[in-house]
């Protein structure tokens, strides 16, 4: 759908709403793949939980990098391990 709608011109922009570092980081590849330069995405949210299953990569400047480990790419929390 985000490639047809980026070919007639018609801009694509990825968004998600709270979700824990799994479900950011699965935008994160999608909006990785989206076509032309993406709007500001709204997928930092897992920072709003007290604690997370999985550790969010860092943004800089505006840009969060792709994880490249297995899967995802999520290395697990520390935290979610001692609970």
């Amino acid at each position: 759908i985000a490639r047809e709608a980026g070919a007639a011109g018609i801009p694509v922009t990825l968004t998600g709403s709270l979700e824990t570092a799994v479900g950011s980081i699965a935008h994160v590849h999608t909006a990785a793949v989206m076509p032309g330069p993406t709007f500001a995405c709204g997928l930092a949210t897992s920072r709003f939980f007290a604690s997370d299953v999985g550790v969010f990569p860092p943004i800089s400047q505006g840009v969060i990098a792709v994880p490249m480990g297995p899967g995802l790419g999520i290395p697990v929390s520390d935290l979610f391990c001692a609970e």
